[in-house]
């Protein structure tokens, strides 16, 4: 039986793992659910299947692969990505690979902490303007890391790894904020065309399975 990936219709916390399965040609589920009515958005479907689906810990997203019964959107990178070898060859690349994971989730909370947290319009536009003015010291580090490679094509340098599928996504949604966000960083422009060129990964994006869009869920102020 093919896994199943269970969340919402949207980019959010799935959109690197869908990127990381299809890149690993697994034939799976991708189980969406729409958001509901309501402050809390819970749609009948997914408070159907919430506490009949065997999980410890029943959250979205969930990867569902034979006995195997995972929340939580690391976990399930890693169980994949140690699955098909994309986790590091030796230990001090895995080491690398929890690192860059960490590293590359803490700069997607502060990216949609900007729709999630916002108040209202004006609190949303300060902090939008404020994001930006610091972004270019953020996006130098990335630019310095790769480049620090000796290939400079991937995160772990010539092979590329789970966190590859993180970085790109953080990224790209970081260009609807602002479409030349990346103009100045010639090593992360590279960095994206090498990943979009990945034959399944450029099948997959111009399929009608692949969400573009919304980024994020209705609760937040951009994105949705």
């Amino acid at each position: 039986m093919a896994p199943t990936l269970g969340y919402w219709n949207i980019k959010g916390l799935a959109q690197q793992i869908r990127l990381l399965l299809k890149y690993c040609n697994v034939e799976f589920e991708d189980k969406v659910y729409d958001f509901g009515p309501g402050p809390d958005r819970y749609s009948e479907n997914w408070l159907k299947d919430k506490f009949n689906l065997g999980l410890d810990f029943p959250n979205l997203p969930y990867y569902i692969d034979g006995d195997v019964k995972l929340t939580q959107s690391k976990a399930i990178m890693a169980y994949i990505a140690k699955k098909y070898g994309l986790f590091g060859k030796t230990p001090e690349e895995e080491v690398k690979v929890y690192f860059l994971m960490d590293e590359i989730a803490d700069f997607n909370i502060d990216f949609i902490k900007i729709g999630y947290v916002a108040t209202d319009d004006d609190n949303y536009q300060k902090m939008i303007k404020e994001y930006l003015s610091n972004l270019d010291s953020k996006l130098e580090k990335y630019e310095k890391y790769l480049s620090k490679n000796e290939s400079g094509k991937w995160l772990l340098g010539e092979n590329i790894s789970c966190p590859d599928f993180n970085m790109y996504e953080v990224l790209d949604k970081h260009r609807f904020l602002k479409a030349d966000v990346l103009d100045n960083f010639p090593t992360l422009n590279a960095y994206m065309a090498n990943f979009e060129n990945i034959p399944s990964i450029k099948e997959y994006m111009s399929s009608k399975e692949f969400i573009k869009w919304p980024l994020c869920g209705p609760m937040s102020k951009f994105g949705s």
